[in-house]
């Protein structure tokens, strides 16, 4: 019964549907959410979104790319002339992303950004559909188009989620069906033809109907007005992505919906063995991309902290310290060997957390959060905030953990402060908060570079005691409200080291490349502040010497460094620093790289280290006493 009533459903798209205009005039209604729309079923909807991203992203891309194939949708795009060309198409096919991403990200009620924009794409549409009857009678924006369409951005989703990295949740599914039910309501949608339904059954039922009998058929023999219109597209967006290419992502949608020979993997359902793989036509440009993008949905997101980076973890916020606890898997004896571990190398490992300090800045989300708190954003107030984040990382290094410590009092104020912070800048700008990847990337801040660099850092240990720093960090990131499924540090070293790098080539590295105007004065604006606790600080040289620490092309310093470089990027940042920066950078890499290889020099800069922190920071600061005055200058732990 239910599989026949969902055939008719074709039927009644090709007939009713097809001639059946969205809207016949747009001046006389107002959108209305429908009486079936469920609140909570929405924003979880919404939630699986936020949690699965890219791959949703891919399948509205690949989506789009396939409801060109229909022939009613694609007259009416090359009528309007919005997409024809790389540069109307960009624009075009922007403006879809923003709106999309609106209705994703904010609240569906009248007068929201997300109604607003309903409305807007609601008039569009009606608009275009009008005009382009009064040229030809046969055209119109109909109920089958706008079904089709929706198609489009739920449809891959819900049918081929494992091949895009979407990680599979009933209740989620369920949401983001109902998601997608009611914006083609509010687009104009008649529940007859809505392709989503009441239930996620009936609904993929639909989903699959439209794929096997319209969508498939139209795919596997396309029009040059659609390879026209499609390329366009590609080129335009490239701006956006320069990993889309039209061949590959032809590729990537004809093997979403099942088009015979286009298969990756030789046990997939449309390998018949009657022909070879379609991408081997492919040129070696368009396989790579291909080979990328599969890479990306079918293995990395499915690797939890890769899903963190993506997106998963961007919309969990940190919280209180009221649960916070001693995790079960604390090993006391490694743990108390990491801190003396620590001991033996602290100038080394704190000057590591200052790059890394300086390097996740890079990250927006980060900087965001930074900047609305105001407590970094003078000379006195970022002085004030990073020389307590020495104190607060010292007493983690050097006291016990237990409840009532000094440690604990630390991790218990630190972690309030991001949970007060992520709430004040939530209801002053809705989705900024400390999200869960946030914290991994801080966590990066202070063991990435221990992890991943300690030769060039001149830190001399064994691997045991860089399992032993693993196993520290894991607990502090822990005890910080860091759930272990994104913890950067794992009960593996190998692991764990895989998970910093890829945090460092995913995310570091391209923030360094191009980091904004904010991330130089606010970086700027901190190295000004702690000069006055310690006058060697340069702000060319220690940016500089940031991005050679994440492998940023063209910071190399030695010349073995500088000539593989100059292959690829030119001439190399070093040559345009000051002399000074040049000097500093030079003494920098001497006493990483060869002065903290001798036990003497390792014991007298950890002294001084001591010395700086015990005095210069709470009792003797005296040239930023001169500068701040001695209330702002003298920093101690609250209690």
């Amino acid at each position: 019964m239910t599989n026949s009533v969902n055939s008719r459903y074709i039927e009644n798209l090709y007939n009713d549907g097809a001639t059946k205009p969205i809207d016949d005039d747009v001046s006389t209604y107002e959108i209305q959410l429908p009486s079936w729309y469920d609140e909570a079923k929405f924003k979880r909807g919404q939630q699986f979104y936020q949690d699965n991203r890219p791959g949703i992203v891919t399948a509205a891309l690949c989506g789009l790319i396939s409801v060109l194939a229909i022939p009613s949708i694609l007259e009416i795009l090359i009528f309007t002339r919005r997409s024809s060309s790389p540069m109307t198409a960009y624009k075009r096919y922007v403006l879809t992303i923003l709106h999309t991403t609106n209705w994703y990200d904010e609240e569906l009620k009248p007068g929201s950004k997300s109604w607003k924009s309903l409305e807007y794409v609601r008039r569009i549409h009606a608009a275009s559909g009008k005009q382009a009857n009064k040229q030809n009678s046969k055209m119109l924006v109909s109920q089958k188009d706008v079904a089709i369409t929706q198609f489009g951005f739920v449809g891959f989703v819900a049918l081929s989620y494992q091949m895009l990295g979407i990680r599979y949740d009933e209740a989620g599914m369920e949401g983001f069906v109902h998601f997608w039910r009611t914006i083609g309501y509010m687009l104009g949608l008649e529940d007859r033809f809505n392709i989503c339904t009441e239930d996620l059954t009936s609904s993929k039922q639909r989903m699959t109907l439209v794929l096997e009998q319209i969508l498939r058929p139209a795919l596997q023999t396309v029009s040059t007005e659609f390879v026209q219109m499609t390329n366009a597209m590609i080129d335009g967006l490239w701006c956006v992505n320069t990993f889309l290419d039209y061949n590959a992502f032809m590729f990537l949608t004809r093997r979403l919906a099942g088009v015979p020979g286009h298969y990756y993997w030789k046990d997939e359902p449309t390998n018949d063995g009657s022909t070879q793989p379609a991408y081997e036509k492919m040129g070696w440009h368009s396989r790579y991309i291909l080979c990328m993008v599969l890479y990306i949905n079918e293995m990395l997101l499915y690797v939890p902290i890769i899903r963190c980076l993506a997106g998963e973890a961007r919309s969990l916020p940190v919280d209180d310290a009221s649960k916070m606890a001693i995790p079960e898997w604390y090993d006391e004896v490694k743990f108390k060997r990491a801190q003396r571990f620590y001991k033996r190398n602290a100038f080394a490992i704190t000057l590591a957390a200052f790059y890394g300090l300086i390097a996740v800045m890079a990250v927006p989300s980060v900087l965001n959060v930074l900047m609305f708190t105001k407590k970094s954003s003078t000379p006195v107030t970022a002085y004030r905030r990073y020389l307590l984040t020495i104190l607060h990382f010292t007493i983690w290094y050097r006291d016990d953990l237990a409840p009532g410590t000094r440690f604990w009092r630390s991790l218990m104020y630190t972690r309030k402060a991001h949970d007060s912070a992520s709430k004040r800048a939530s209801a002053a700008t809705e989705g900024m908060i400390i999200s869960q990847r946030d914290m991994v990337l801080v966590q990066f801040s202070f063991a990435g570079f221990v992890v991943l660099k300690p030769e060039m850092l001149g830190i001399q240990g064994t691997d045991r005691d860089m399992d032993d720093f693993i196993h520290f960090w894991r607990v502090v990131g822990f005890m910080l409200g860091i759930q272990d499924e994104y913890n950067l540090c794992t009960a593996d070293s190998a692991t764990s080291k895989s998970r910093i790098q890829l945090v460092q080539d995913q995310m570091m590295r391209p923030a360094l490349n191009s980091p904004s105007d904010d991330y130089y004065r606010m970086t700027k604006v901190m190295l000004d502040g702690m000069w006055y606790y310690n006058v060697t600080l340069d702000y060319e040289a220690l940016l500089f010497f940031t991005s050679r620490l994440t492998g940023v092309s063209g910071y190399g310093f030695l010349e073995h460094e500088r000539k593989d470089q100059l292959k690829v990027t030119g001439p190399v940042t070093y040559e345009k620093l000051s002399w000074y920066s040049r000097f500093i950078v030079g003494r920098l890499v001497q006493l990483h790289e060869e002065g903290l290889k001798s036990a003497l020099v390792r014991w007298l800069v950890n002294l001084q280290l001591q010395f700086a922190v015990l005095v210069g920071i709470c009792y003797l600061p005296l040239l930023a006493a001169i500068k701040f005055g001695w209330k702002n200058a003298v920093v101690k732990m609250p209690k």
